[in-house]
């Protein structure tokens, strides 16, 4: 077997030896109290769920990636990074083979097993983690398509939101409702958005069979990724290349897609501008978005920073320097061999050293040190202030927009009624326009 180097940021065993890890930067500069809670946790599921036969896991990760996919803010490339590091270990454990997870507590494989067996139980099982996020994909769709798009077909706020009249939707609306399989459908499927697009697709009433069979080249976009995430739980210099090959790969899938997906939009609305400027405008988000606009600029007045009272002046200038300080905190100040506010902790390493030793944790089961956990309340405190500046300028201008409303109708009912004398008026003037006199 490899020796025990880990591929994700100052494993235990490149730190002894006063190096840096091959992948130190990448996740470094990204979100390190997200990175250090999904460590954790994946080790820890793994962990759980290698007690399992390996069609309970099948079934169990499903589940969990049909429900990551239908969480808006999670991206695709997550949930098959997230199959590549559940399932490759636990089947590659599963049909005989060693996974490098844990590898730190000094796990090692099988006296009889050999290198090239070792290698096939885990390219085996990759395999298997590449088809399990295909599929998840292809299912996710479905449900989304079906059970989130069609039924807010009904909600005028939620198609607002889509912006169902704007120009670039219009065109998305052409492309999917088009008979048959082509490469601007293709290219929008696939490329897009997940959620947004498969949600996208069922406001829009495209035939779902056809948006399926036009994400039938998906698997060339979701296999990088799930390698990715598979290479990242081997240990061993080949690996650690294939990491970094899977990770390139995937970057140019996800860009490269991107730009395919806007000049395929590009295309199809500049040879078919007639056909989608004669999309009726839905009027119904045309009403409810003329009715929005006056809410939009009185937020906009509430939010001026020379109109604020006092206390949102301080909570916004306090919350924001906090942040600051918080966020430079946890990048400088977690950097090298010593960390000072949380652990740095890879998914190979052992649970057994996570919150070790005790007394420089606050809490040891997410690695978060004391300092650390000052900066995490740092972080609370930024996030808290901003919910409440937002929620107190939503506020204002709804009762802003209140009042205006409010003073409309009692200027109309101030309205002096017609005098008796003036309805006479305009009587004889309707008469004399009927007998030509």
């Amino acid at each position: 077997m490899h020796g025990a180097r880990c591929p994700v940021p100052c494993y235990s065993s490149w730190s002894e030896r006063g190096e840096e890890g091959p992948h130190e930067c990448a996740p470094r500069r990204s979100s390190k109290w997200a990175l250090l809670l999904i460590y954790i946790f994946f080790a820890w599921l793994i962990s759980k769920l290698s007690l399992l036969p390996s069609p309970a896991v099948a079934v169990i990760f499903a589940l969990i990636g049909v429900c990551m996919f239908m969480i808006p803010v999670v991206p695709g490339p997550a949930v098959y990074l997230a199959s590549g590091c559940l399932l490759t270990p636990i089947l590659e454990k599963e049909w005989g083979g060693v996974s490098s997870i844990g590898a730190s507590c000094n796990v090692t494989a099988m006296e009889n097993e050999t290198e090239s067996e070792a290698t096939y139980h885990f390219w085996v099982a990759a395999l298997c983690a590449c088809l399990m996020s295909y599929a998840l994909k292809m299912v996710a769709h479905v449900a989304e398509q079906k059970l989130i798009g069609e039924p807010f077909r009904k909600s005028v706020k939620v198609r607002s939101m889509v912006g169902v009249n704007s120009r670039t939707m219009k065109a998305a609306n052409y492309i999917l409702k088009s008979k048959g399989i082509n490469m601007g459908k293709v290219m929008l499927l696939c490329f897009g958005p997940d959620w947004p697009t498969s949600v996208l697709a069922g406001l829009l009433g495209a035939n779902c069979l056809q948006c399926v069979l036009a994400l039938s080249p998906m698997l060339l976009c979701t296999t990088p990724a799930t390698l990715m995430g598979a290479f990242m739980t081997k240990t061993g210099t080949m690996y650690d290349t294939l990491f970094q090959v899977s990770t390139l790969a995937t970057l140019m899938t996800q860009a490269g897609g991107m730009g395919l997906m806007a000049r395929a939009l590009q295309k199809v609305y500049t040879e078919h501008s007639k056909e989608i400027e004669a999309i009726p405008d839905d009027e119904e988000v045309a009403a409810y978005e003329a009715a929005q606009a006056r809410l939009g600029e009185l937020t906009d007045k509430a939010k001026d920073f020379t109109v604020l009272p006092t206390c949102q002046r301080v909570l916004l200038v306090s919350g924001s320097v906090v942040g600051v300080l918080s966020y430079y905190g946890v990048h400088f100040l977690n950097s090298g061999e010593h960390p000072m506010l949380f652990q740095n902790f890879g998914m190979t390493d052992c649970l057994d050293h996570l919150g070790q030793p005790s007394e420089k944790f606050a809490i040891g089961v997410m690695g978060i040190m004391w300092p650390g956990l000052f900066a995490l309340l740092m972080l609370i405190y930024m996030f808290s202030t901003n919910f409440y500046i937002n929620w107190w300028v939503g506020k204002a201008a709804k009762r802003e927009l209140a009042e205006e409303k409010r003073r409309n109708s009692q200027n109309q009912l101030d309205v002096p009624p017609a005098s008796l004398g003036q309805i006479a008026d305009e009587a004889a003037d309707a008469i004399g326009r009927v007998t030509g006199v």
